[in-house]
């Protein structure tokens, strides 16, 4: 017998998976209906996990899976998967929406896989949480029940349209801490693939849209906008996060890099709840604020644990991808925080004073266009504490409601675990109407 076939397999962690990411340009409806759903948002990218958990990313012990993954689908071919419908499981307390992947390859994947990996068995088989075989599935998000979750199922069918892809890749992917997003460790293909195991080191970055591949980077259409620059991601930030001040000794982000820039064919709005910052689209021909095409901001480079914990603050804003250009001439993508049109104000409303000096701060540190800084003095504010109900109201009078923060943490206070664990709630639960201040 080998010294290997001796060898204790590694410790399994809730941290680390295999799995296979479904390509980047199939994200945008996905990613737009999990962003205010899935407590896995910011963690996770649109995924079929295959085994998980996995071994722990330690020392040589991905290196080596991935090695011995190769080996074990040397000779299954590329298939292609459909996602058509949707399913869900009843946790009990809770229920998980999830996308039904339709292909006799993928179960053939992973059966394949949990023979070599037979420790790797949570999705198999586990008797605390009912499992006797594999579901292949594709979280959407959870709902407290399952009237809850099969409403919403009916409301994702509605506008979802079928997508089919070939899966060529299985992903190895870990996390350093609970709140922090996976990356993507290696790629192992299938066989008929001319590259062997590639260490990519790519990071998950949150977001939305856009909805075509990008010319960047050769994986960015399969592994998202954490390929363009492997230190960090560009955030436009055209609110209080301009702010030096608000940014890294509020909240505790230190950027990479900072800069002034701007995003053509958009423009500040302050409609999103109580009057606080937006960036709204212009139409064809028309002009923005001081009669510009393009929004004005701060771009700060922020690494993916900080852009993490920034996408959970801003937790009733949805991270969309833009291309921005910085006063230097540099085009880089962005992500931007946009409200969704459905929980905007009445425009016009004059925004709160004390958000209004932040952004006039961060102007002045970082020297936007004259014009611009020219005009957030000039705006009509509003004391803070005296803004009415239509500050929180939507055009038609409907009371919009805050979305409220969810903890995602140590798992022994919270579930966490992905896959089919339980779960109470999205990155934010959309059923408790409390205020929160939000700031961008």
């Amino acid at each position: 017998m080998s010294s290997e076939a001796r060898s204790p397999a590694p410790a399994l962690d809730h941290k680390c998976a295999m799995a296979i990411v479904i390509p980047r340009r199939y994200w945008d409806n996905i990613q737009r209906f999990r962003c205010f759903n899935d407590k896995g948002f910011v963690r996770w990218p649109p995924h079929m996990n295959l085994l998980y958990p996995f071994h722990a990313d330690v020392r040589e012990n991905f290196d080596r899976a991935a090695t011995k993954a190769l080996d074990a689908i040397a000779s299954l071919p590329p298939f292609q998967i459909t996602l058509s419908s949707t399913g869900f499981f009843n946790h009990g307390r809770s229920c998980t929406l999830w996308l039904k992947p339709e292909s006799e390859g993928l179960m053939q994947l992973q059966s394949t896989l949990f023979k070599a990996f037979p420790e790797c068995k949570d999705l198999n088989e586990d008797p605390t949480r009912d499992i006797q075989e594999f579901v292949p599935h594709l979280s959407l998000g959870q709902w407290p029940n399952a009237d809850a979750v099969q409403q919403a199922g009916q409301e994702f069918e509605a506008q979802w349209q079928r997508i089919t892809f070939m899966a060529s890749h299985v992903m190895l992917m870990s996390r350093q801490g609970y709140t922090e997003p996976f990356r993507i460790r290696y790629t192992v293909p299938l066989s008929g693939q001319a590259q062997g195991v590639s260490q990519v080191n790519v990071p998950y970055i949150s977001s939305v849209g856009p909805d075509q591949d990008s010319p960047h980077d050769r994986l960015e259409p399969d592994l998202g906008v954490g390929t363009l620059d492997r230190t960090g991601t560009w955030y436009f930030a055209y609110g209080a996060n301009m702010s030096p001040h608000k940014l890294s000794n509020v909240r505790g982000i230190t950027p990479i890099e900072s800069a002034a820039g701007s995003i053509a064919g958009w423009t500040l709005a302050f409609n999103h709840r109580g009057a606080m910052g937006n960036l709204v689209k212009l139409k064809t021909g028309e002009a923005g604020n001081a009669g510009l095409t393009a929004a004005h901001g701060v771009l700060h480079l922020l690494k993916p644990v900080d852009m993490a914990k920034l996408c959970y603050m801003e937790h009733e804003y949805m991270p969309t991808e833009l291309v921005a250009e910085l006063y230097d001439g540099r085009t880089v993508r962005a992500i931007a925080y946009c409200s969704p049109p459905e929980t905007c104000i009445q425009s016009g409303l004059p925004p709160p004073d004390r958000y209004v000096k932040l952004l006039c701060e961060g102007a002045r540190e970082f020297g936007l266009e004259p014009s611009i800084t020219k005009w957030l003095h000039s705006i009509e504010v509003v004391p803070t504490r005296e803004r009415g109900n239509p500050y929180w109201q939507s055009p038609e009078g409907r009371h919009i409601r805050a979305r409220t923060r969810i903890w995602v943490g140590d798992p022994k206070q919270n579930s966490g675990r992905g896959g089919r664990g339980n779960s109470n709630g999205g990155r934010n639960s959309p059923h408790a109407p409390l205020r929160s201040n939000v700031d961008n």
